[in-house]
């Protein structure tokens, strides 16, 4: 009896794949390089900022050739903004920067946007802030017409 509900069992796995269904499709698959040339961007840098120790939340709003400055901020030298000479419509991959400083503490740039070729946005510095330099590296393409 044992044997004959072993051979059933298996009788009944067996036809259960026999019945199996197999499934075919082509697929397109595609690569498109574009090439890039080189091109030259300066730095954007915030320059030298004065602030108060225990500090408040600060900002500098920043474009071509000017800033504003919020909050505990007593002085600015050194603005710059970015200047990218090949790409007259620079792009960014975000329209945020966060730069590394000390003990691992971070600013943001947010509402970065592209001018005719420069880039600038506006400095967040959040309350007792660290002291020190703060730092990014960001990829800019650009298109020129």
């Amino acid at each position: 009896m044992r044997k004959y509900f072993l051979l059933s069992a298996v009788a009944l796995m067996i036809s259960g794949t026999a019945n199996a269904r197999t499934t075919f499709d082509y697929m397109n698959v595609s690569a498109n390089l574009i090439g890039a040339e080189e091109m030259t961007c300066s730095d954007l840098t915030f320059g030298d900022i004065i602030i108060k120790n225990e500090n408040k939340e600060s900002t500098i709003e920043a474009g071509v050739g000017w800033f504003e400055t919020t909050g505990d901020i007593i002085q600015v030298t050194g603005y710059e903004a970015g200047y990218c000479n090949e790409a007259y419509y620079p792009t960014l991959e975000s329209d945020t920067i966060t730069l590394k400083g000390p003990d691992s503490t971070t600013l943001t740039i947010t509402g970065v946007y592209p001018e005719d070729g420069y880039i600038s946005g506006t400095l967040n510095i959040p309350a007792n802030v660290t002291k020190g330099e703060y730092s990014a590296n960001i990829l800019v393409l650009g298109t020129y017409e």
